[in-house]
């Protein structure tokens, strides 16, 4: 019977060791889960704070460069001495940023950018340097070349690049026997072998390829202007002859030239702005004629504009000259149809503006717009002259590529 007993007393006892033992696994087993679940929510918490400040350095690199290209705008002649920054500028509730600006015009400007958030911090950097709105063919939306077309550019063997920000199939349509003696690149992402469609005999002697970042599209600024509102009566002698000198530069409500009516820009630099229609009926021309000055005219557009079959658009000397005729089409312009009846020279930047062109000599210049359509019988000639811009020109911005430390 004791036997029995201590026999009952040691399988007890054992039981006993063996729950303690399990409930000692247990609690350690339970440990080690919660410590795992905190080691998780802490790696939880650290990418969602370092996501947070790679967004809040973003942001701050993406005011200064806002406020860069609006101090540019606002600003006749540059002033180096108020380059923006901020510090711990709150994103919202859970992260802030901090940027600078370094640099002039003549070395370019380097922003930095710090994101924080709890105890993440990223740094994100761009280097800002002066572009020019044209490089040959630029849109947000599509090309279609629809004619036998020859690009070419001013000196020769210059950089020429037909460029979208698409990615859509054939949004840039070549038609056969097109030559293009530079690069196609589409928007971020697309492909090539689907957003560009090219025909038969069709020629790309550079690069097809997707962007990193898509273009900069700031929207023209039109300088301080008194209001004029109608044109000038036509000269003494001959009433269907409008001339136009620097000084008669001004705000118009309209420009529309009938049959036989002329307008020319004979003297100075002039600069329009018409905030309603400008249409150039079939047998009127727009000149800007070849002097001692060699006058130009920068034409701004508040609404669309027209130049029908038979019109004229000429700028005298324009090859020895440069582009001396810039069309720029403001954020309320939505269509430039130009069917010239002869050599067409001119620089068009309108960014929200579907462009048609239907000339029917030589073409030069460079276009930027939302789209274009071309329908030339002759060659296109890139004038890369437009490249050549300085800070406080009109056709300059600030443009630059990010990276992170």
């Amino acid at each position: 019977m004791a036997e029995l007993k201590t026999k009952w007393s040691r399988r007890r006892g054992a039981v006993l060791a063996l729950a303690v033992a399990l409930v000692v696994v247990l609690a350690i087993i339970g440990l080690v889960l919660i410590r795992l679940g905190g080691d998780a929510r802490v790696r939880a918490a650290r990418a969602v704070a370092d996501i947070r400040a790679r967004a809040a350095a973003d942001a701050g690199l993406t005011q200064a460069v806002r406020l860069m290209n609006k101090k540019l705008v606002d600003e006749l002649v540059w002033d180096n001495s108020t380059l923006p920054s901020a510090t711990d500028e709150p994103l919202h509730s859970n992260a802030s940023f901090t940027y600078t600006v370094q640099g002039d015009q003549n070395i370019g400007f380097l922003v930095t950018a710090t994101g924080r958030s709890a105890f993440a911090s990223r740094t994100v950097y761009t280097r800002l340097s002066i572009e020019s709105m044209w490089f040959g063919i630029g849109v947000r939306e599509y090309v279609d070349v629809l004619s036998k077309t020859t690009f070419d550019t001013i000196p020769a063997d210059g950089d020429f690049t037909i460029r979208t920000n698409s990615t859509e199939p054939r949004a840039v349509q070549l038609f056969p026997d097109t030559y293009v003696p530079g690069d196609i690149i589409i928007g971020p992402g697309g492909d090539t072998e689907t957003v560009i469609s090219t025909k038969k005999s069709s020629t790309i002697e550079g690069d097809t390829y997707a962007a990193a970042e898509e273009i900069q599209f700031p929207e023209p600024v039109v300088p301080p202007l008194p209001y004029k509102g109608v044109l000038p009566p036509g000269e003494p002698g001959d009433p269907n002859t409008i001339v136009l000198r620097a000084e008669d530069s001004g705000v118009y409500d309209n420009i529309i030239l009938g049959q036989g009516k002329k307008l020319h820009i004979v003297n100075g630099d002039v600069a329009l702005y018409v905030t309603g229609e400008v249409r150039l009926h079939q047998g009127s021309e727009l000149l800007i004629v070849s002097n001692a000055t060699f006058p130009s005219l920068n034409l701004y557009l508040g609404n669309n504009m027209q130049a029908d079959q038979g019109s004229l658009i000429i700028t005298e000397d324009h090859i020895d000259q440069g582009t001396r005729f810039k069309l720029f089409g403001t954020e309320t312009c939505n269509s430039i149809i130009l069917m010239n009846s002869g050599d067409l020279s001119a620089a068009i930047y309108a960014p929200s503006a579907d462009v048609e062109i239907k000339n029917s000599g030589a073409t030069y210049g460079a276009f930027t717009a939302n789209s274009i359509v071309m329908k030339n019988s002759g060659a296109l000639t890139y004038d890369t002259r437009l490249l050549d811009v300085d800070i406080d020109d009109q056709t300059a911005y600030l443009g630059g590529r990010w990276w992170e430390d």
